[in-house]
């Protein structure tokens, strides 16, 4: 049923959910198997998978990536750890999974089975800064965060700790990522 449904009546957004997710509880053999099975049926049926994975993001960045001259939206704002995220998996779902095996696909795996070159290198550097920034902030604050201060005690604090120039405050260093 599951396979089915997923074939049959998923939305894109499910299938885009689907291509990084794994078996955690009960017969992890049976149930990693039919995951595998399930995404490559879906793969083979899916056409071009850009607008609509554009429009989702779309809709992401104008609900959860609110931005202003006291906060930068890490995870859902434009040039924002989603960017990257959306752009793999668009990426894998185009390509129909032929750059990945059953393992569950890295985003940098993904990415780099798309296409190749010094642009490429340069993105995943930057997605790896940005994950080293979102997991300093997390740490900071005890929770996953979404947005983050460009000033003040916080920002100093995330800045030091991805190795950024205190002095300098957080919204240099973020200005370098995006």
């Amino acid at each position: 049923a599951f396979s089915r449904y997923q074939v049959e009546q998923a939305a894109t957004w499910e299938h885009l959910a689907l291509l990084r997710s794994r078996a955690v509880a009960g017969d992890l053999e049976r149930a990693q198997r039919t995951l595998t099975e399930t995404r490559e049926r879906i793969a083979r049926q899916e056409e071009n998978p850009w607008p609509y994975v554009a429009d989702m993001r779309k809709r992401v960045v104008e609900e959860r990536g609110v931005e202003d001259e006291k906060q930068a939206a890490l995870k859902a704002g434009r040039g924002g750890v989603m960017d990257v995220e959306f752009l793999a998996a668009g990426a894998l779902l185009e390509r129909g999974l032929q750059i990945t095996s059953s393992a569950l696909p890295s985003v940098p795996a993904m990415l780099r089975a798309a296409c190749t070159g010094a642009r490429l290198e340069t993105l995943l550097a930057d997605y790896a800064l940005l994950r080293q920034v979102e997991a300093c902030a997390r740490w900071q604050a005890g929770r996953a965060v979404e947005t983050l201060p460009l000033q003040g005690e916080t920002a100093a604090l995330v800045a030091a700790l991805v190795g950024g120039d205190e002095s300098a405050g957080y919204g240099q260093v973020y200005a370098a990522l995006v």
